[in-house]
């Protein structure tokens, strides 16, 4: 199989660990993406960008070009936050380093004031530190190798976040715009298709988990109310002996409705009850293209709520913060894999995204309403 470098999405709401992960088609689609680093409040990021050069380092000191011919036309590389759209084959070897060239980037971020736009003439992003990169052909059984360089590190827009629109648009000054391409060059990330992180920027600094006082793990109801039973599919469930707060609650379905084929993918939609007191984060995850009905119990402070799908996935019904996590779009049953889905990389990369070790997860391959509350209430 022909391992790729995914030229990707430009991941939202992302934060700490591994700032954005990647998968292209979970169905066999095989690409290296290029996305951004999260930043809590951007909603969803487009753009453009040219594809100058891409040139590893062997860990024997030698030098290898990417062959231009497997860049896109004219290098132009399409970004969104759906889905990796563009890729490139990388050659077999071992290699400890990884320049990237991008041109005339156009990038838009969309957050609840306005649009953040940014402009980026030339960048040279350096991967020179971390785990070498294995590029090896025959490792790849069913699949292709998928591979995934996510540009700068959590929370890198923030300030702009923060600003107020100028006809709607947000824009860097002189001084934001050369510290913000700064990051982009030194700070930026590559991962697997596991979303294991291998090479990272020399500005690049991993953050360990933030450390707490154990607790036992709240005891529930039934999370999912209305599994497809009689149609062959059962509920997964999985929780941890302990907890910290806050604790880390992941739901996943394949869809919410059964009406998919081809190329018509009708939105469904998800009722969501999360009655738990204490701290928490949800997240959600559909590989087909849902709404999430939200309601938040009285006594519960939802720091965040984390979304990940193949398809459009919208959060309504509530004003806690909605981080949108790029990267493995689905899994719903444990520790068994299909339709294309794994749970084990979409679990990893919800803690990844936030620091936080998973509680509980609960998954089905069609639902269409789930409760988190204690037993007993």
């Amino acid at each position: 199989m022909t391992p790729v470098l995914l030229l990707m999405s430009l991941a939202c709401d992302t934060a700490p660990e591994r700032p954005g992960t990647f998968v292209g088609n979970p169905g066999g689609t095989d690409q290296l993406s290029v996305s951004s680093a999260g930043t809590t409040g951007v909603e969803r990021g487009d753009g453009t960008a040219r594809l100058a050069r891409v040139v590893l380092s062997g860990c024997d000191g030698s030098q290898v070009d990417v062959d231009p011919a497997t860049f896109p036309p004219d290098g132009l590389i399409q970004l969104s936050t759906e889905r990796a759209l563009t890729g490139i084959e990388l050659p077999p070897g071992t290699w400890c380093g990884m320049d990237v060239s991008l041109s005339d980037a156009q990038l838009d971020f969309q957050v609840a004031t306005g649009t953040i736009r940014l402009s980026i003439r030339a960048i040279d992003v350096q991967l020179s530190e971390g785990e070498a990169l294995v590029v090896d052909p025959e490792t790849t059984s069913d699949r292709k190798a998928e591979y995934g360089l996510v540009l700068s590190e959590p929370d890198w827009l923030a300030e702009l976040v923060q600003q107020q629109p100028v006809d709607g648009l947000i824009t860097p000054d002189a001084e934001q715009q050369e510290a913000l391409e700064g990051r982009m060059a030194l700070t930026s990330s590559l991962y697997d298709g596991e979303g294991r992180l291998s090479l990272h920027g020399p500005g690049y600094d991993p953050p360990e988990p933030a450390s707490c006082e154990a607790q036992p793990v709240p005891d529930l109801l039934p999370v999912i109310q209305d599994c497809a039973i009689r149609e062959g599919y059962e509920v997964n469930t999985w929780f941890a002996q302990t907890t910290c707060e806050p604790g880390l609650w992941i739901a996943g379905i394949y869809e919410a409705r059964s009406d998919h084929s081809g190329n018509v993918h009708p939105m469904g939609e998800v009722s969501v009850t999360f009655d738990v007191p204490g701290q928490h984060v949800l997240a959600l995850s559909s590989y087909e293209p849902v709404t999430w009905n939200v309601r938040v119990g009285p006594d519960t402070e939802l720091r965040a709520i984390l979304v990940a799908g193949y398809y459009e996935q919208v959060v309504r019904g509530t004003d806690v913060p909605i981080q949108r996590v790029s990267g493995p779009v689905c899994g719903y049953s444990y520790p068994y894999n299909g339709q294309g889905c794994n749970t084990d990389a979409l679990i990893e990369g919800f803690e990844n995204a936030v620091g936080l070790r998973t509680t509980r997860f609960d998954g089905c391959y069609r639902a269409t309403e789930m409760v988190w509350s204690p037993s007993g209430r």
